[in-house]
């Protein structure tokens, strides 16, 4: 079928019913609770916007395994080089779309490249089940999300440690027709408005934790397949009815923790089961894809960058040379997270499986820089639009005859601007500092794909320091001069 349009897509999704929890409810229509409609709204755009045949071929692509079929560009195969770079040429377009629009190539490439390296070594059938899961996929039209981090229990101890073996996702039966897993998976961005659900490893696994060493896609109403939506800064707001105050009334994203309540897995939809030595495969693959998206971050610094300029003007101080200057700082920031990316990808190399992914170290560096970079350009933000976006009246005194005059009177910049305007501009960077949108601009920038520190791990296993120390002695005179 062709990509589904938004009104296909809230169909669908009013079909399958999924079990998600909000606030204490059953979301019996997920594209309809206050909580979660903003993100479907947002998926949905998107859907509407691969449809049109002014943007189409900038979003989407020929897919992969079922020829002549239109996809998404986020399920397509990395299938070369040049589509590399190309994903961060349409990406700096894409940004100014929306941010969030959500997608699953790096688990869908990674998971390619996994299963195929496992099929080659221990003869499987993996990578030719992933490959009919991918075809399902594509003809169908379906949305995916990929969940990978483990609630993990006490930190200090391994899987097969945990006083609660359900810390981490693993297999608790072998059927004659497939497995059944227990678990949950924690932070799961947009998951609960994807049809699919592909699970893998968080961590590397030993040969006596096989039964945690598994990977599997499900629909995302499966029985026993329970998603809890996760609160969110100045979420209540939206409860309240209120527009200005929401900051993106129209939009925003979700985060739940997906419970996996003896859930069970037919074989065809197992693509990892006790091979404990590829799930550092999958689980760095993965990473490293994952984290060089996170250069897109920059869509999020775009709406920063906006918004302070705006306010600015809308203050009177646009031409204040300190301004200027703190708006570039800002703009320098963004786009040095951007080129990472791009360089990254420019560096790709090309799998066994078929597939290309982004040089790994530059990938790292990209998630090391996002986890820095935004907070700065939102703290620049902060201190180009002053106090009001902490203090500014409520919506709802705004609204308050009595309290209107004296809001109108004493918000007002410049001339010519309504109250009204400076107000909404204020609460969209309150938005993305300290409410709901902060979520994805600062908390997922700093621990998605993994906090700092992983990066830095990462990092110094793979960088050749080895050619450097080399390049060291010879400059120094300890080995003889051979090449600079």
């Amino acid at each position: 079928m062709a990509i589904m349009s938004g009104a296909e897509l809230k169909e669908s999704f009013q079909r399958m019913k999924p079990e998600v929890y909000a606030r204490g409810e059953r979301a019996e229509d997920v594209t309809e609770h206050p909580f979660l409609k903003p993100a479907f709204e947002a998926r949905a755009r998107f859907h509407d916007f691969m449809r049109d045949p002014k943007y189409k071929e900038k979003v989407t692509s020929i897919s992969n395994v079922v020829p002549g079929e239109k996809i998404p560009n986020f399920v397509r195969l990395y299938d070369s080089a040049e589509y590399l770079v190309e994903r961060f040429v349409t990406g700096r377009w894409v940004r100014r779309f929306f941010p969030r629009s959500g997608g699953s190539a790096d688990s869908v490439n990674a998971v390619w490249a996994t299963t195929y390296d496992c099929e080659k070594k221990y003869g499987t059938e993996y990578h030719e089940r992933f490959k009919e899961f991918l075809k399902y996929v594509h003809k169908n039209g379906l949305t995916c999300s990929i969940t990978q981090t483990d609630v993990k229990g006490d930190r200090s101890k391994r899987p097969i440690e945990q006083s609660d073996p359900d810390m981490f996702v693993h297999k608790v039966e072998t059927r004659k027709d497939g497995i059944v897993v227990r678990g949950a998976k924690a932070h799961q961005s947009s998951s609960i408005h994807c049809h699919e659900i592909i699970c893998m490893p968080t961590r590397r696994m030993r040969e006596d934790e096989k039964d945690y060493s598994v990977g599997f896609a499900i629909p995302t109403n499966t029985k026993g397949l329970i998603q809890i939506c996760g609160r969110q800064p100045s979420d209540l707001r939206r409860l309240e009815g209120m527009e200005i105050d929401w900051g993106m009334p129209q939009f925003g994203g979700t985060e739940a923790m997906v419970i996996l309540d003896d859930v069970f897995v037919p074989w065809d939809r197992v693509f990892l089961n006790g091979e404990w030595d590829f799930t550092t495969g999958m689980m760095e693959t993965f990473a490293n894809v994952h984290r060089v998206i996170y250069a897109l971050k920059c869509n999020l610094g775009d709406f920063l960058i906006g918004a302070a300029a705006q306010v600015a003007e809308y203050n009177g101080a646009a031409k204040a040379s300190h301004i200027r200057s703190k708006l570039v700082d800002m703009v320098i920031l963004n786009e040095t997270m951007y080129c990472c990316g791009l360089a990254a990808a420019s560096r790709g190399v090309k799998t066994p499986s078929g597939v290309w992914h982004d040089d790994p170290v530059l990938s790292n560096v990209v998630k090391n820089n996002v986890t820095k970079n935004m907070y700065e350009i939102g703290r620049l933000a902060e201190d180009i639009a002053g106090g009001q976006i902490t203090t500014q009246p409520s919506e709802k005194d705004w609204r308050n005859p009595k309290t209107r005059p004296y809001i109108e009177k004493y918000l007002k910049g410049v001339d010519g601007v309504p109250t009204e305007h400076r107000m909404r501009m204020f609460k969209l960077i309150e938005f993305f500092t300290y409410g709901q949108g902060s979520t994805y601009s600062r908390a997922e920038a700093m621990h998605g794909a993994g906090a700092p520190e992983m990066q830095k791990v990462f990092i110094n296993r793979m960088y050749d320091f080895e050619s450097l120390k080399r390049l060291a002695r010879m400059a120094c005179g300890i080995e003889k001069q051979e090449y600079f």
